[in-house]
């Protein structure tokens, strides 16, 4: 138990950020009221689901509580966010865009607004194609670029699984902020040629130790994890 917990504050300023993320990034409420400019304080919808000068916010928590349900994570004396896994040592948002979860997404890692939309962001896309606005979108691409072993398609030529969704252990999360990620496994058992569809910035990489070593902690941790659950269900089929 720590009787006297008195860690340091810190949030990234907003102009820190790429100008691609610096729209999405929530404004230093810690700061705003150390200043006393309380009356200037956004209000945001902790929680919820929101669109505010058209950019979609997504406020609500992807971690499952123990009755199944999506969680829905209190606030502290600052009526901000508290993380639901604890202190962290780290008062503020630290290096993170959101106050409370910060979602991301695993086939490649992006950061989410509109979680589809950002994977689609990777590959070459036609003008005509339409925005991908649900897993189901995703999943009837990648199914697309599947090949049969017969003469049509069956569920052993491609399969797609979302095999975690919740909360990330990152080093970046703090007291009133953190990851939450969804990571998704996409299987072809025959030659697939996806990779042509890849713009010109993305690269195509197997998963070996040289790589983990490069990846931050808690992409390792999560992609290890799901490798390992993985070959536990192939050893069952």
């Amino acid at each position: 138990m720590w009787l006297h917990y008195e860690p340091n504050t810190y949030t990234m300023p907003k102009h820190d950020f790429s100008s691609l993320l610096q729209p999405y990034v929530d404004d230093d409420i810690l700061l705003m009221k150390q200043k006393g400019v309380n009356d200037e304080i956004p209000i945001y919808l902790w929680n919820m689901e929101s669109t505010d000068n058209d950019v979609y916010r997504n406020r609500k928590s992807w971690i499952v509580d123990s009755r199944g349900k999506l969680l829905t994570y209190r606030l502290d004396l600052d009526e901000l966010p508290r993380n639901p896994f604890g202190r962290t040592g780290l008062r503020g948002k630290g290096a993170l865009p959101r106050w409370g979860p910060n979602h991301n997404i695993f086939t490649g890692f992006a950061w989410s607004e509109s979680r589809y939309q950002v994977i689609q962001s990777v590959f070459k896309m036609s003008d005509e194609s339409p925005t991908w606005m649900s897993a189901d979108d995703m999943i009837q691409f990648f199914k697309q670029h599947a090949t049969s072993s017969g003469s049509e398609l069956t569920e052993n030529d491609f399969k797609s699984e979302n095999i975690y969704c919740g909360y990330m252990d990152d080093q970046l999360n703090t007291d009133q902020a953190w990851k939450e990620v969804e990571l998704w496994h996409i299987h072809y058992n025959n030659y697939t040629n996806i990779f042509r569809s890849f713009k010109n910035n993305v690269k195509w990489r197997v998963l070996s130790e040289d790589v983990f070593i490069r990846l931050p902690y808690g992409q390792t941790s999560l992609l290890q994890d799901a490798i390992r659950t993985l070959e536990v269900k192939n050893e069952y089929h």
